[in-house]
């Protein structure tokens, strides 16, 4: 994704000075990212797909970029044609679209589940989602947070990506790894679903902030 934004940048003649600064080539990565991640799970038959939506996204990024720019010079610009691009990829796609919410039919059916059994089952759906968000996940998840700005669930790659951060600006890094914890902390206090917490969905938005 970076390699094919950042040629179609030098290919229609964008400023060279900010192709040598990765400036066209980092939402040409997350558009990657996200082809990744939304284009069929990882099926090696989807490969073909995955790549080639990779680099007709990621080209259209410093275009979009170029365009926004002009268009709101004063504004930064930042992931926003990453944003477009791969939200359009997205509403075509719709990776989604084939959830299957499973209900069980035992509770459905007046006629088979008691009033007490379906309290019961209520009672230990929400304890296995509880149960499920572990002290030591809640713990990283703004590491996880940090990981979900490059569409990964990972505590692990969140702190790969805060060393490298940390490489380049200490600050940075302290600033990134502090605004994660905020989201985190909100979305806990916000009564969110630990699952998601824990899984950095509250967090990367704050970093990025």
């Amino acid at each position: 994704g970076a390699i094919t934004s950042t040629s179609a940048a030098h290919i229609v003649g964008l400023d060279a000075q900010s192709r040598k600064d990765g400036l066209w080539g980092y939402n040409g990565a997350l558009v990657g990212c996200a082809a990744s991640a939304f284009g069929g799970g990882g099926a090696y038959y989807y490969l073909p797909y995955v790549a080639a939506s990779t680099m007709l996204g990621a080209a259209a990024t410093p275009v979009v970029s170029a365009s926004l720019k002009g268009a709101m010079p004063n504004v930064p610009q930042w992931t926003w044609s990453f944003n477009i691009v791969a939200l359009t990829m997205l509403l075509r796609s719709r990776p989604l679209s084939d959830v299957v919410v499973v209900v069980d039919e035992s509770i459905a059916n007046n006629g088979t589940a008691s009033s007490e059994e379906a309290a019961a089952a209520v009672v230990a759906t929400a304890s296995s989602t509880a149960s499920a968000a572990a002290l030591g996940d809640a713990l990283a998840s703004p590491l996880a947070g940090i990981s979900q700005i490059f569409v990964v669930d990972s505590p692990i790659t969140g702190a790969g990506i805060l060393v490298a951060t940390h490489t380049y600006s200490p600050k940075l890094a302290m600033h990134a790894l502090g605004g994660s914890a905020v989201g985190c902390l909100v979305g806990l206090l916000s009564g969110a679903p630990l699952s998601d917490v824990s899984a950095g969905l509250w967090g990367y938005n704050s970093a990025l902030a």
